[in-house]
């Protein structure tokens, strides 16, 4: 693992795992729950070196996999996972992790997925901390942090729409027998009110 400490810009971590056996599927492909947990590990390193918290996961989205390329991940390769901080928003993260493969011998790579998640700071009361603003120094840095901003923007909304959506769908609560007893000794108090 090599962090890139916070104030140089996005705060970045790299982590190299080595191909082995135990890292593939029934079909010879490398696992794919084994990747989304080197993932998810580098991604909250790369968290937690910006906000110097615990930081846990919310969501993880955007996922893309060259099919071609993430076929072609083979014991003995090397897989390179680069977590960086593209923006910080009160108490939440956005952290893109790019994957790429290098096949020692020859040193030729190829990304094998890139994908962002969302990151929430913990106090030590276990409830959501503030997290400082990341600062972009390069075009590059400035570009994603610039694109997290506007990713954030179609989660919330994303959720705003969902949120909507569950409410028309779900049925309405049952009610209680409770209330049930309520209404009827009500009605045997002040009679029917039909004609």
């Amino acid at each position: 693992t090599s962090p890139v400490a916070a104030g140089q810009g996005l705060p970045v971590v790299t982590v190299t795992k080595i191909i082995d056996h135990s890292h593939l599927n029934a079909d010879g492909m490398l696992s794919l729950s084994t990747l989304l947990k080197w993932m998810d590990i580098t991604a909250c390193l790369a968290a937690e070196l910006h906000c110097r918290k615990m930081s846990v996961t919310i969501s993880m989205d955007e996922v893309s996999f060259p099919a071609e390329e993430y076929g072609k991940v083979a014991v003995g390769q090397a897989l390179l996972l680069r977590g960086q901080v593209n923006n910080a928003f009160n108490t939440s993260m956005e952290v893109g992790v790019l994957v790429t493969s290098e096949a020692l011998g020859t040193g030729a790579t190829a990304t094998v997925c890139l994908a962002f998640f969302i990151f929430v700071a913990i106090d030590e009361s276990g409830g959501k901390a503030r997290v400082e603003p990341v600062v972009p120094v390069t075009f590059e840095e400035q570009h994603e942090f610039a694109l997290a901003a506007e990713r954030r923007k179609v989660r919330i909304k994303r959720r705003q729409v969902e949120k909507t959506m569950a409410s028309r769908l779900l049925p309405s609560p049952p009610v209680s027998p409770v209330t049930l007893r309520s209404s009827a000794v009500r009605s045997s108090q002040f009679g029917s009110t039909s004609a």
